[in-house]
């Protein structure tokens, strides 16, 4: 019979195989489908900081807004 410890273990050990899985999954779908998308919305808010089109906060604005 399994001891507690080794039972603990062994799940501990599956799980981290899952979490492995399910992170590798996730990279394949963010290379495969935003990878374009995302770069093109990063050009264009450069674009915009370029053209000094960007948004001013204050410090509390930002923490109102972001957080």
């Amino acid at each position: 019979m399994e001891t507690p410890e080794s039972l603990n273990q062994m799940k501990q050990e599956l799980k981290k195989e899952i979490m492995d899985e399910i992170l590798d999954i996730l990279r394949d779908e963010l290379e495969e489908n935003f990878r374009e998308d995302f770069i093109h919305r990063v050009q264009q808010a450069e674009l915009r900081v370029k053209e000094g089109n960007v948004s001013k906060y204050t410090m509390e604005e930002f923490r109102r807004t972001f957080s």
